[in-house]
């Protein structure tokens, strides 16, 4: 598990019990994430290659995504929109 993936992971989850102290401590600013998954995800479907980076905004309301279809697209954190 990759150490900045455990800001994406539900506070209460198990991957984030386990990995806690791999939390990178010089990240101050922290999507904010449910106490467990939800039962239903969404998937972001709009790039035709390989996502290889996704950011959350500073206040959690958007997702940017980069992929090597040589795009980068920024999407509303709630509904998914593009």
């Amino acid at each position: 598990v990759y150490a900045s993936a455990l800001l994406f992971s539900p506070t209460q989850s198990l991957i984030r019990g386990l990995f806690k102290r791999e939390e990178l401590d010089w990240i101050t600013i922290k999507p904010a994430m449910d106490n467990t998954w939800s039962p239903c995800m969404s998937t972001l479907e709009g790039h035709s290659g390989w996502v290889g980076s996704v950011a959350f905004s500073h206040d959690s309301a958007r997702v940017a995504s980069a992929s090597d279809d040589r795009t980068v697209k920024i999407w509303d954190a709630s509904s998914g929109e593009c």
